[in-house]
């Protein structure tokens, strides 16, 4: 019971971050906008120049998702080992 709650957790998590990071990606392009708009450019230039924004934002992210996906992994191993652990020595104390 105490692994399954602890993977809940962990997706829950991870769905919270990417939720996050959604919605920091979305104001940062707002803001980007928003000092377009200010500068005078016309809506048409400033979509244009958001989607290019957002295709190079997009690939830098992805290879900063690539090394926290490899931290991520990490970090399960060591909790999942740990969880382990506590398992046995749950396991032995119940035995006594």
């Amino acid at each position: 019971m105490q692994q399954q709650e602890l993977q809940e957790r962990n997706i829950n998590c991870e769905l919270l971050s990417c939720r996050a990071l959604e919605a920091h990606v979305e104001k940062d392009k707002l803001i980007m906008k928003i000092e377009a708009a200010k500068k005078g450019k016309s809506w048409d230039e400033i979509e244009s120049d958001g989607d290019q924004a957002w295709q190079l934002g997009f690939t830098l992210s992805d290879s900063q998702g690539d090394e926290n996906e490899l931290e991520h992994s990490s970090l399960q191993e060591t909790l999942d080992k740990e969880l382990k652990e506590l398992d046995k020595k749950l396991q032995h104390k119940e035995v006594k």
